[in-house]
């Protein structure tokens, strides 16, 4: 039995968090353990928890999401319908540098990097400190990390900046599209 419940469909009787996010969600209340150390430095963790709030912020903002079940250590981690066709995601976890929402663009395994270049569509960012998601454009990244600027440049800089405002993901209206993403 498959029910609907805000955006997101969900099979009864199962839970719809990942078991890894499950593993952070017990243990990262119990502070002073090591425990709840392991768990919050743990990278399957913060990368479930990064996907958690993307795959909600998403379907909050009308977009169909979905998740691959029979592939849940390929390079896409949600795909999204928008009324114009599927779209790939990479999640990723940001890190808010004075002015600037920055995540990796690449993977980094064994100290080999791999851009998402013809695996994804889009990234969807979390940012933890400001609580916020962005979905951008893999045309729109370079091919290691990425910055999303909070504020204007303080020389008046405007080219080739990227404006945080400009990829941040919103609630809908009830009863309208979805944004989509430049």
């Amino acid at each position: 039995m498959v029910e609907r419940i805000h955006g997101m469909d969900e099979v009864a009787g199962s839970n719809p968090v990942s078991s890894t996010l499950r593993g952070h969600m017990t243990t990262e209340g119990q502070s002073g353990s090591a425990a709840g150390t392991l768990a919050a430095a743990c990278p399957s963790a913060v990368g479930a928890r990064a996907e958690l709030e993307i795959a909600s912020a998403l379907a909050r903002a009308g977009w169909e999401v979905y998740l691959p079940f029979f592939a849940p250590h390929s390079r896409v981690d949600l795909v999204i319908d928008h009324g114009e066709g599927l779209k790939r995601v990479q999640c990723k976890k940001a890190r808010l540098v004075k002015n600037l929402v920055a995540f990796l663009t690449c993977s980094n395994t064994s100290r080999i990097r791999k851009d998402y270049r013809d695996d994804v569509d889009l990234f969807g960012v979390y940012s933890p400190e400001l609580n916020q998601v962005y979905l951008v454009p893999i045309e729109d990244t370079p091919m290691q990390r990425c910055f999303l600027r909070l504020a204007p440049a303080r020389n008046g800089q405007r080219r080739g900046i990227r404006f945080a405002a400009d990829y941040l993901v919103r609630r809908a209206d009830p009863g309208s599209r979805p944004e989509r993403p430049a």
